[in-house]
């Protein structure tokens, strides 16, 4: 059996990363058609513009002040009351939504690093898991040679003890003499 094998963070994000493609690719396209969007609402507000130009002075020849020039006050007035805020919402609007999708973005990139992060610690714990039981492996292998070592020193030492000591020759000579 092979060790466990525990992979960069590199390399596990990016076997993740796929999986979050599609969702990656749907907010690219959405934060792509944000400018056809709010250029439109912005186009429509430059025709309100006009429109409201035009009535300020139709407004001007019905009560006769044609001849005395453009009503540039009323002008200024319908600038500064509703098209200009109109554009600064259009553009905060767009801007919000654009850190919303960023905000998306990020956290797909933060499951991203969370799941990679906790792969890479299961991994990490499974080599432990296999070192340790290795080592206890390899210990248990060395307390067994020892055990057997032992037993087979001992069965020695048992059978020298049960066997008749040798006789010396003085021994001997003295049993063939008597």
């Amino acid at each position: 059996m092979a060790a466990p094998v525990v992979q960069s963070l590199a390399d596990v994000m990016a076997e993740l990363s796929p999986g979050m493609q599609a969702q990656t690719a749907a907010i690219e396209k959405r934060r792509a058609s944000l400018g056809t969007k709010y250029g439109a609402q912005k186009t429509a507000l430059e025709a309100a513009k006009v429109q409201g130009f035009n009535q300020i002075n139709d407004q001007a020849l019905g009560r006769n002040a044609a001849f005395s020039g453009i009503p540039v006050d009323e002008q200024a007035t319908y600038l500064s009351t509703r098209y200009l805020p109109g554009m600064q919402q259009l553009d905060i609007q767009q801007n919000e939504e654009d850190m919303q999708l960023d905000e998306r973005s990020a956290g797909i990139q933060a499951d991203i690093f969370k799941t990679a992060y906790g792969a890479r610690q299961g991994q990490i714990s499974d080599l432990n898991q296999w070192n340790q039981m290795v080592y206890q492996q390899e210990a248990q292998a060395r307390e067994n040679e020892l055990n057997r070592r032992a037993s087979a020193a001992e069965s020695a030492a048992n059978r020298a003890a049960s066997q008749e000591p040798a006789m010396s020759p003085y021994e001997v000579a003295m049993g063939y003499i008597s």
